[in-house]
């Protein structure tokens, strides 16, 4: 999958970031910003402003797009090995759902706390599914632990 990066801000502004060299950045609101980097094949071509309004639909190699509803709710599907969903409700809640069976994983609670499946420690962890289960953990100081696991 490549590297991935995860830092926290402060500003507290949702909004989707993607690069023209096929990294996408998501950066969500909770109380902080959370970036997400990953590399994924083909070309992403994706902005979308902290208002919340439908901007592209991008099919690279498989089904990647960003979709934004009118509501503020974000959903990022990236296709790599498997397809990564990240929802985010006007709330600020963060789903993160990875997979080809359609499994919700990580979830950021209003006090902007990071969970997968659960944890109040501040910690984001990214289930991939592919051939067997990718596992990113993202700890509070920033730093990204990645295990395949089968």
């Amino acid at each position: 999958m490549g590297k991935r990066f995860n830092q926290v801000a402060v500003t507290g502004k949702p909004f989707n970031q993607i690069a023209v060299i096929g990294k996408p950045f998501n950066q969500v609101a909770v109380t902080g910003q959370l970036f997400n980097q990953i590399p994924v094949p083909g070309q992403l071509f994706n902005q979308i402003p902290v208002t919340g309004k439908p901007v592209k639909q991008i099919t690279a190699t498989g089904k990647p797009f960003n979709q934004v509803m009118a509501t503020g709710k974000l959903f990022n599907q990236v296709t790599a090995t498997g397809r990564l969903f990240n929802q985010v409700a006007a709330t600020g809640r963060l789903f993160n759902q990875v997979t080809a069976t359609g499994k919700l994983f990580n979830q950021v609670a209003a006090t902007g706390k990071l969970f997968n499946r659960v944890t109040v420690t501040s910690k984001l962890f990214n289930r991939v599914a592919a051939t067997g289960k990718l596992f990113n953990r993202v700890t509070a100081t920033g730093k990204l632990f990645t295990e395949n696991q089968r």
